[in-house]
Order: structure tokens, then sequence, then C-alpha cells
């Protein structure tokens, strides 16, 4: 996921790093539905999770037997390399 999210030149430029979590709606199969930042450290790396978010798949969760709607909480980690 880090990969296909990169780390906008932007960013590393100004130094900035630090943590983005999204609360992903995820369906019963297991494709992204709708999202909410809950936490960021600055919109620029927000809006480059959220470029991305769409592309990731999950595992449905499974209730009764049958998968279902569920909501997940994701943190993506920014941190630049010396």
């Amino acid at each position: 996921v880090q990969k296909l999210i990169g780390y906008p030149q932007i960013a590393r430029d100004a130094g900035i790093e630090g943590s983005v979590v999204l609360r992903v709606l995820v369906d019963e199969k297991g494709r992204y539905n709708k999202h909410k930042v809950l936490n960021q450290v600055h919109p620029i790396l927000a809006k480059a999770v959220e470029s991305k978010i769409t592309q990731l798949r999950f595992t449905p969760a499974i209730q009764g037997g049958k998968p279902i709607k569920f909501w997940v909480n994701i943190p993506f980690n920014f941190k630049l390399l010396n």
C-alpha cells in the first residue's frame, strides 16, 4: 500500500512526516465504500492517501457465517529516511 501511495515530493522537500489515519467502510465483497479522515499531520499527506484508498481490497468481515459491511481504521505512516 505504501508503494502505491508513495511519498509526495512536496512533503519530502518540506520535511513533512507523520501519520494519516483513515476510517474506511468496506463492503460485503471487501471493496472500498467510503472513508473519513480521523487524523492527519498535514493535508498533503492526507490527500496522497485519499487519492489511492479506493484501490485497496480487503477481506470482508464475517458475522453469522455471512460477509457484512464494516468500518476499519487504517494508519498510514510517512517517515523520511536520512
